[in-house]
């Protein structure tokens, strides 16, 4: 029996499953604190073994073993989205009225709470459409899709993680002004003032300037890598615009179903009289199901 085969490089996985599931941890810790030592191992290992599975089923494409690369996507997505789905559903009964208990006050969440839930999910969501695509994929040989792949995978890190960063190493600086760092005081310096209630400028400048640089950045990349990407060049700039723009509108509307999916609990809690109870179980239930009924339409429909 021949050796299976492997073109795949396994430290991209490795590097992308500390990194993201670093930042999965961070995400977490935005919805329960103060955080204990079993929370944050297990978000890391989430994200951690989602990356691991991901690399499993890339392994069994390459041996020409798409329906088994398929159930190794699948089984992966479906894991992966319960503990998103439990952070939409958390998210929302925090900000609810009354939806932890009559009389109990909601919470308005600061941007960076908006930011983290909104890019993390939607770009960490962009990589498993990437891999579909890619075991979909049968216009090119093994060597030629490998690559076309690690530069989408390398530009979607790009994407998802630049911002990320920026806003990690801004909280860092800014925790300086909340609290005493280190054992030395000084009675004779007045206490730091109190931050202020609203976000200025220099707030929202930190936040969304790499956002835009991050984007700014992927466009130079897909213009560098254009042919390597599998794009034609029509020789008119505005089709080669419109035929980028069809990649992007396909997913802004998978982004668009995921998310959706995801929040069908938020949905059914807008209803009155539903407990926070019911909200977590169907987080829980509802999301893995409809995953589940698409693996197995995927497999009848595009059985190879």
């Amino acid at each position: 029996m021949m050796a299976p085969t492997n073109p795949l490089s396994f430290y991209r996985s490795i590097d992308f499953g500390a990194s993201a599931g670093l930042m999965f941890l961070a995400n977490s810790i935005l919805f329960y604190a103060p955080p204990d030592i079993q929370t944050l191992v297990l978000f890391f290992l989430v994200q951690a073994l989602t990356q691991l599975a991901g690399f499993c089923s890339e392994v069994f494409l390459a041996n020409n073993l798409v329906n088994e690369a398929k159930n190794a996507f699948w089984v992966a997505g479906i894991l992966y989205v319960v503990p998103w789905a439990l952070r939409f559903a958390m998210f929302f009964l925090t900000i609810k009225e009354d939806a932890l208990g009559e009389g109990t006050q909601s919470n308005s969440a600061p941007i960076q709470v908006w930011f983290f839930l909104g890019w993390i999910f939607q770009t960490f969501f962009l990589f498993p459409l990437a891999l579909y695509y890619k075991i979909q994929d049968n216009s090119s040989n093994n060597d030629e899709k490998t690559l076309r792949y690690e530069i989408v995978y390398s530009l979607l890190s790009f994407l998802a993680k630049l911002p990320l960063l920026a806003v990690f190493i801004g909280g860092s600086f800014q925790r300086g002004l909340f609290t005493t760092l280190g054992n030395e005081t000084d009675s004779s310096t007045p206490p730091p003032p109190p931050p202020p209630a609203s976000f200025d400028g220099e707030t929202y400048l930190a936040l969304f300037l790499p956002m835009g640089l991050s984007l700014l950045g992927s466009g130079v990349i897909v213009y560098f890598f254009w042919t390597e990407l599998g794009l034609e060049d029509y020789g008119s700039k505005i089709r080669n615009f419109f035929q980028v723009g069809k990649v992007a509108g396909i997913c802004s509307l998978y982004l668009l179903l995921s998310t959706a999916v995801l929040f069908i609990p938020v949905f059914i809690g807008l209803a009155p009289n539903v407990n926070a109870t019911a909200v977590t179980y169907m987080s829980l239930t509802i999301p893995p199901f409809v995953a589940t009924v698409a693996w197995q339409l995927d497999l009848r429909f595009n059985n190879q």
